[in-house]
């Protein structure tokens, strides 16, 4: 009986160990890889395509993180077209934090003749 313990133990042992390496924790906001479609610097509000039929306008506060190609920035510096990795807050309408990349210039559209 003692063997048949001692088997059962390391059997469940085994498990438990294997359950924690596969299982990932999540994060406490979802983070999504989106593209920014528009910037409102009066309204402090950035909108964002998250897949092909969602856009969302999120609000950025004094406490969002925003960096640009991996330099502090401010909402000035957030220009259509740039590649974003957002992390909405608890309220799902603000950012908390929002990391950009590409081009630090305006995208400017062609005018159609």
């Amino acid at each position: 009986m003692k063997k048949s313990f001692v088997a059962t133990f390391t059997i469940f042992a085994v498990c438990c160990f294997l359950t924690t390496l596969t299982t990932q924790a999540k994060p406490k906001h979802p983070r999504h890889e989106s593209v920014v479609t528009a910037v409102d610097t009066i309204a402090k509000t950035v909108t964002i395509r998250t897949a092909p039929d969602s856009i969302q306008t999120y609000h950025l506060t004094a406490l969002s993180q925003i960096t640009v190609n991996g330099e502090s920035a401010t909402i000035d510096k957030i220009h259509t077209g740039m590649h974003a990795d957002i992390s909405i807050g608890g309220d799902k309408a603000t950012l908390t934090k929002i990391d950009l990349t590409g081009t630090d210039t305006p995208t400017k559209k062609k005018k159609k003749k």
